[in-house]
């Protein structure tokens, strides 16, 4: 993880975020991280409330029995700590950078003592987590409504970064809410179809042919 004052930073907002100003921008930080590096930890208080500005990241939890689960995959603009800072939930999940993930880190200090106070960002909150709620409800109705290659080829297609295969096969069939072997069926009908190609111990979607076949398929 590399860390730079925003001030000193080359990166530049790209969107406006209520009540953020160049006062509390000088207080910021960039950080930049690298695939598998934890933006934030599960069970710890994070310092910074993060806005993606570039990449991709997934939240991810520990249950009790140790097995981990995939809540949801983020993206640019989304944030992290939404939930802490208006205290729905006390510590955050782990949040994963998946490939180069650029975040702007505003001190919690500032959002608890300045933003949170403010209305119009705490309507920018309280619409931000609307819509993340119903992204979520959509993925549910997704699992009773689709066939499960349609909805494999519809997350690769959105969270492989560089058309690359990376996670574990058991996550993302607990993600997509069936059973490992299912997944494990369709995702070699998947190869077979020549939609994923191996090469050595890599995976590499065939994005061109994906894109093609849900066409086809809608």
């Amino acid at each position: 993880m590399k860390k730079t004052l925003y001030s000193l930073s080359k990166m530049k907002l790209h969107f406006d975020i209520p009540g953020i100003n160049e006062e509390i921008l000088s207080q910021s930080a960039i950080f930049e991280y690298q695939t598998g590096e934890l933006i934030t930890k599960q069970e710890e208080i994070p310092n910074y409330f993060y806005f993606i500005l570039s990449g991709r990241a997934k939240i991810m939890t520990t249950q009790t029995n140790g097995k981990r689960l995939i809540l949801q995959f983020l993206k640019e603009d989304d944030l992290i700590g939404e939930l802490t800072a208006v205290q729905a939930e006390e510590t955050i999940k782990d949040v994963i950078a998946l490939g180069e993930t650029i975040c702007l880190g505003i001190p919690k200090k500032i959002v608890d003592n300045q933003l949170i106070n403010q209305a119009d960002f705490n309507f920018f909150l309280a619409n931000y987590i609307g819509k993340k709620l119903l992204i979520r409800v959509d993925h549910f109705k997704d699992q009773q409504t689709q066939e499960l290659k349609i909805r494999l080829i519809k997350l690769l297609l959105e969270i492989t970064i560089d058309d690359t295969y990376q996670e574990k096969h058991t996550e993302l069939a607990e993600y997509l809410g069936t059973s490992y072997r299912h997944y494990m069926h369709t995702f070699k009908f998947l190869k077979d179809s020549g939609l994923i190609i191996k090469n050595e111990n890599t995976y590499f979607i065939q994005r061109k042919e994906m894109e093609n076949y849900l066409n086809l398929k809608e």
